[in-house]
């Protein structure tokens, strides 16, 4: 063990210890008389805190006595205003105004309607604002609405010139605006024209609707009152309050009272910190000869003032000086008697603090030592050998774990020294840390192999759905067999649902792949019956596992096999299920293969049903233009027997009689509307009617291309009616209608222009087929 006494330990610790004694009793002075200094700021902020929270609460119970006079002066003001009976607008009597905004300068011209009460025309009267200044009300205001806000009619407030400032407005982004605009009476400070006032705006109501406004304000604060009790409270001009307003104009103050101290230092930096009270020291005056000062502020926000109470600090100062003295003197003296103690404690126990010493140095240097040996219990304390020997065998322990760790072994175990074992515990925390680790690594490659898998499934499957999407018989097949292999499941089966009516809904079989070949099978299925049935009424995924043998051919939808694990995928296109998708494997299906037939089937149900609907669209189609060419072949003959029957007639009520034919026939199996060359409707038939939830002609006497159609669609309606006028072909094609009820159907029409004998156009006829049907 290394001899450490050539580092001359002893003396050494005699420099320490005095040092530290020094130290600590300097510290000790320093916070007793920090301690003392800090009581005695204590208790003057505590008193001018208190002197300052006694002016505030005048102040706060001053405003509180200043709102409830003016709701006072409100109830007074509104009687008033109403026993002169209703305000009437004269529509036929107008005034202009050049309308000036109290917040922007700005101004405009305005024309308004004349209101009249009692028989006085309101803009032209000051009448009703002196019954309502005779009560002390300092400010009074009628207020009539405006495009642009709300404009004084008749007040009492004079403008920078001295006159009254009728004609000013208080602009709609005004708080004030919003809050009436809601309904609701405006109780606040408000900034009115010049300055700011305590202040109610209520509402004026013509037939439940908002016209205007009345407004009622007082001062803020009552200067005589408030200056009475800051003079009471000045001591000497040595400590005194003063109110100063946010902008730093000095409202309340011994000396510089209406002067502005925004420029001055201290107040500068106190606003700039945004705070809403502080204590502080500052020079003032604010130079060189200034003489320091400490004083306590408090924001006030009903009046957007700093409410201050400031002292001199020099006699402070004295008092501290003095007491600092008298510290440093005991002190000096409890330092030399505290050494002389400590000398006389320590020098017995040197020579066990060296022993100790070589100890924990070879410790420190990592070293593993064998258990210490107790030599002579006389001079060494048993309980430090016993925890430094604790120590050692630790050491011992915590290196044969980390060999362990190092070798893989996360099993291997590790026994606590105690509780408060922070270094064992922290070994046990890293081992379980590197065992999760490991895990998580494993975990996040499944992951990763598992997002690959989707990842190329989803690709692969999409350029399968963009193949064939004409023709829907070979677009499943290439589905089924994709699917029944990329899932390694031994059989598969698509179905889709048809309804040729209400009472017969069945599930039919359109493709089916098993064992590696395609099976040319053709299933019907009830809608109601086994488990394809379950999954449409639920609209949810069956998965069945373990199933007994024969089980698939007596409640599924495929072949003769018998795999034990069934998964049936209900192909849904919003909530609405357009088939199913049935596979069996002799293996179990993972949850992520579940979710991902689950998601590429809302991919196959809408894949489908845009081919379902082409293969409709076709067939209306045909039916469609089969009958545009039997009404038209019906419409020649008709008008070509008028023609000998009425050969004398005029050429004009030739075609009006045809017209009238056609169009009865037309009515009686077609919806059918005619607009007018601006859009507007002027006829609809009962077909048309009914299908769009309206029962009468007079509930759509007034609607337009904008009642019936989605905004998307609109400027493809006027597009078509433009190119009909010009002499274009006629249009036929699925548009969006919009019914009574705002729901959005598909329905089949031919939009076509109906000329004069002159070919100049009348109207715009649309024959509409409802494909559903």
């Amino acid at each position: 063990m290394k001899n450490v006494k050539n580092f001359k330990l002893n003396s050494q610790f005699n420099i320490i210890v005095i040092s530290f004694l020094i130290l600590v009793f300097i510290i000790f002075g320093y916070f007793i008389y920090d301690d003392f200094v800090t009581k005695a700021e204590e208790r003057k902020y505590k008193n001018l805190k208190k002197e300052l929270e006694n002016i505030c609460d005048f102040l706060n119970y001053s405003t509180v006595k200043r709102i409830e006079k003016l709701n006072d002066f409100q109830k007074i003001t509104h009687k008033l205003f109403y026993q002169n009976g209703d305000i009437e607008i004269i529509d036929s009597i107008t005034t202009t105004f050049n309308a000036f905004n109290q917040i922007s300068k700005k101004s405009h011209e305005v024309e308004v309607n004349l209101w009249k009460q009692n028989g006085i025309f309101l803009q032209k009267s000051d009448k009703f604002i002196n019954e309502v200044e005779k009560f002390g009300v300092e400010t009074v205001t009628i207020f009539q609405k405006i495009d642009k806000g709300f404009l004084r009619i008749a007040t009492n407030i004079l403008d920078d010139f001295g006159n009254k400032a009728i004609g000013t407005y208080i602009p709609n982004n005004s708080i004030v605006v919003k809050t009436l605009k809601k309904n609701e009476t405006y109780k606040g400070k408000a900034f009115v024209l010049n300055k700011y006032y305590t202040t109610i705006y209520e509402p004026i109501k013509i037939n439940n609707k908002i016209v205007g406004a009345l407004l009622i304000g007082i001062s803020e604060i009552d200067y005589t009152s408030v200056k009475n009790f800051f003079d009471k409270r000045t001591e000497n001009k040595n400590k005194y309050p003063f109110l100063v307003k946010n902008n730093g104009e000095l409202l309340i103050h011994p000396d510089f009272e209406s002067e502005n101290i925004s420029s001055t230092n201290f107040f500068r930096k106190e606003i700039e910190k945004n705070l809403k009270e502080n204590y502080f020291q500052y020079f003032f005056p604010d130079n060189e000869l200034g003489f320091e000062k400490t004083a306590c502020y408090k924001y006030l926000d009903n009046l957007d003032a700093y409410v201050f109470i400031t002292t001199y600090d020099e006699a402070f100062y004295k008092r501290n000086q003095k007491t600092m003295i008298y510290i440093i003197l005991i002190f000096s003296i409890f330092i030399f008697l505290f050494f002389v103690i400590l000398h006389i404690i320590f020098s017995p126990i040197k020579k066990y603090i060296y022993y100790i010493y070589d100890i924990i140095y070879d410790i420190s240097q990592g070293k593993i030592l064998d258990e210490i040996k107790n030599k002579n219990e006389k001079y060494f304390n048993l309980k430090i050998l016993k925890h430094l020997n604790i120590l050692i065998k630790s050491l011992k322990r915590t290196y044969k774990f980390t060999q362990e760790i190092q070798k893989g072994n996360f099993k291997s175990d590790y026994k606590l020294i105690s509780k408060d074992d922070v270094l064992g515990k922290s070994l046990m925390d890293m081992r379980n840390s590197l065992e999760k680790a490991k895990k998580d690594a494993t975990e996040r490659k499944r992951e990763d192999d598992i997002r690959n898998w989707e990842s190329k499934g989803q690709a692969e499957f999409s350029e399968i759905l963009r193949q064939d999407n004409d023709n829907l018989k070979k677009m499943s097949e290439n589905i089924i067999v994709y699917i029944t292999k990329y899932l390694k499941a031994n059989q598969g089966g698509l179905f889709i649902i048809k309804n040729k009516n209400k009472n017969d809904a069945f599930i039919e079989q359109i493709s089916c792949f098993a064992y590696d070949r395609k099976r040319q099978q053709k299933k019907r299925i009830r809608i109601d019956d086994g488990l394809l049935g379950r999954s449409v009424y639920e609209k949810e995924t069956i998965y069945l596992t373990n199933i007994p043998k024969n089980y698939i051919n007596i409640t599924s939808g495929l072949g003769d096999e018998t795999p034990n694990n069934l998964l049936i995928v209900p192909l849904k296109l919003n909530e609405k299920v357009l088939g199913i998708l049935e596979l069996a494997s002799f293996r179990i299906f993972e949850k992520y293969e579940i979710e991902f037939l689950e998601r590429v089937g809302e991919n196959i149900a809408s894949v489908m049903s845009s081919a379902q609907t082409n293969e409709e669209t076709k067939k209306l189609l045909i039916k469609a233009k089969e009958q545009a060419e039997i009404m038209l072949s019906q419409d020649e003959e008709m008008r070509q027997n008028l023609e000998e029957m009425q050969a004398t007639q005029d050429e004009a009520i030739k075609k009006e009689n045809l017209a009238k034919g056609f169009i009865d026939s037309v009515n009686n199996f077609v919806m059918r509307a005619n607009f007018d060359l601006e859009g507007n409707i002027i006829f609809a038939n009962k077909l048309f009617l009914e299908k769009l939830g309206y029962k009468k002609f007079i509930e759509i006497k007034n609607f337009s291309y904008y009642n019936f159609f989605e905004k998307k669609d609109l400027l493809k309606i006027k597009s078509i009616d433009s190119s009909l006028q010009r002499g274009g072909k006629f249009f036929e094609g699925t548009i969006k209608h919009i019914t009574k009820n705002n729901k959005l159907i598909d329905l089949f029409v031919i939009i076509n222009i109906i000329r004069d004998k002159n070919f100049k156009p009348e109207y715009i006829l649309f024959l509409i087929i409802d494909k559903k049907n």
